[in-house]
């Protein structure tokens, strides 16, 4: 064999070896590439994900502390409100034409005080409107079972009576009844103002 036959035979053998390597190459080439490209989309996606929810929470949190202001300053209006209903309520009780307001006091000392005897604590500016209403329930009652004033102890604020039998004590003043009374009002009136914010 010439020279050149072993020449030719040599470049013909080291083309197909380096097509062989060239093709093993861009094959192992493409795996790499697609594995790598995988790799990208799924860290596109877990950033992406992630991202996502930070966004979500955020907003969730931003919303809680906007619902929480929100409800804050509602309350707030909520207890002005009820402070300016008590307060107008009281004045109005106060107010009462004299017999109207000793009717009232008469109702509330025979629903408490029923057929016991005790002492019935008022206000100093209402000791008078007091004697007329126990004299006028004293008439119905036997000798064991009379009220009667306390005309030492007097209350700080006008307004109703504290009934002080033998074995008990009731505050009927007006201040506590209409504590009560507000304490009543609060759930009604949180309810009917939380009531669309609560079902969003």
């Amino acid at each position: 064999m010439g020279i050149d036959k072993i020449r030719e035979a040599v470049l013909s053998d080291a083309k197909k070896e380096a097509k062989n390597i060239i093709d093993i190459a861009i094959k192992n080439s493409n795996v790499l590439f697609e594995k790598k490209r995988n790799e990208i989309d799924e860290e596109y996606e877990r950033l992406y994900n992630m991202r996502i929810q930070e966004i979500s929470d955020e907003f969730s949190r931003k919303l809680i502390q906007f619902k929480g202001a929100t409800n804050k300053k509602v309350l707030e209006k909520r207890n002005i409100l009820i402070d300016k209903i008590i307060k107008r309520a009281r004045e109005k009780v106060l107010d009462m034409p004299q017999d109207r307001y000793m009717d009232l006091m008469a109702r509330l000392i025979e629903k408490i005080a029923f057929n016991t005897a005790g002492i019935i604590q008022v206000h100093r500016d209402e000791k008078v409107i007091f004697e007329r209403i126990i004299e006028r329930l004293n008439k119905e009652r036997d000798e064991n079972n009379k009220l009667t004033l306390d005309d030492k102890n007097f209350l700080t604020d006008k307004g109703g009576f504290i009934f002080i039998a033998e074995d008990y004590e009731v505050n009927q003043t007006l201040e506590l009844l209409l504590n009560d009374i507000k304490k009543e009002m609060l759930p009604v009136i949180a309810k009917e103002l939380f009531k669309d914010i609560t079902e969003k």
